[in-house]
């Protein structure tokens, strides 16, 4: 009977140790969208690189269809640590923000923390976040 015990705490042990990974998640609030035109185009960053519109290098993306108004995105299974988010509303359904020749967005835009630069794409590090737990954020489009 002691012997059981042991190997069923062994066994305990060994599964909560191996499996007990931390999970994250993170819901945001896009609030703003003009039209039902396009998509919704959402990048997720847990690095500097590629940040904001390198969707290639963002570590997860959704889409969701346009409507006016607020949307709700929710990424889970994240581990915890520090991430930034780029948004755009692709009013053309090309999968790009369009800019004009100046390089200033045709297309509504924004950013986690809401940053607003003036005259480029902010830095990861004014956008980024620490995500611990369960987290709500809020970002509004810019037109």
């Amino acid at each position: 009977m002691g012997r059981m015990v042991f190997v069923f705490w062994i066994c305990m042990a060994y599964g909560l140790g191996v499996n007990a990974q931390p999970s994250a998640v993170v819901t945001i609030s896009i609030e703003g969208v003009s039209s039902a035109s396009g998509k919704i185009m959402m990048a997720l960053f847990k690095q500097a690189d590629g940040f904001p519109f390198t969707h290639q290098k963002a570590y997860k993306l959704k889409q969701i269809n346009a409507t006016p108004g607020t949307h709700t995105v929710r990424f889970t299974d994240l581990e915890p640590g520090t991430y930034a988010f780029a948004v755009y509303h692709d009013e053309n359904g090309d999968s790009k923000l369009n800019t004009n020749a100046f390089g200033v967005p045709k297309e509504g835009y924004g950013f986690s923390n809401n940053v607003r630069p003036k005259f480029s794409a902010p830095d990861f590090e004014d956008a980024a976040f620490t995500l611990k737990g369960t987290q709500q954020m809020r970002v509004t489009i810019q037109y």
